[in-house]
C-alpha cells in the first residue's frame, strides 16, 4: 500500500495526504506512517517487498516492524538490521 500511496502522490505533487487518506479510505495518520516506511528504508529493499511472494518475509516485515526500522538513526543502521532479519529467515528456511 505504501508503494501505491506514493505513486499516488507523484502522479500528482499537488496532492496531499488528506487527499490519500481520502482516496484510500485509511487515516491520515496511516498515510504518513506509510510514508515514512517509503522515505526511509532501502530502495532494493522496498523493490524485494514490492514483489516478493514469500510469505515468511511478508509476515516478518510488518508495518509495525518496518516502522521501526524506518526509525532507526541512520540508513547503515537501517540495512544492517533488515540484513540480520533476512539472514535469520535464511537460517530457518528448510535447505534444497
Amino acid at each position: 500500500m505504501a508503494i501505491r500511496i506514493q505513486e499516488y502522490l507523484v502522479e500528482n505533487p499537488q496532492r496531499t495526504q488528506t487527499t490519500d487518506s481520502n482516496h484510500f479510505g485509511i487515516t491520515r495518520a496511516r498515510v504518513s506512517q506509510l510514508m515514512t516506511i517509503v522515505e526511509n528504508l532501502p530502495d532494493n529493499f522496498i523493490s524485494i517487498m514490492k514483489t516478493t511472494k514469500d510469505q515468511s518475509l511478508i509476515k516478518r516485515f510488518s508495518g509495525k516492524s518496518l516502522l521501526r526500522i524506518a526509525a532507526l538513526s541512520t540508513p547503515e543502521q537501517r540495512q544492517a538490521y533488515i540484513e540480520s532479519i533476512q539472514n535469520e529467515i535464511n537460517r530457518l528456511l528448510p535447505k534444497d
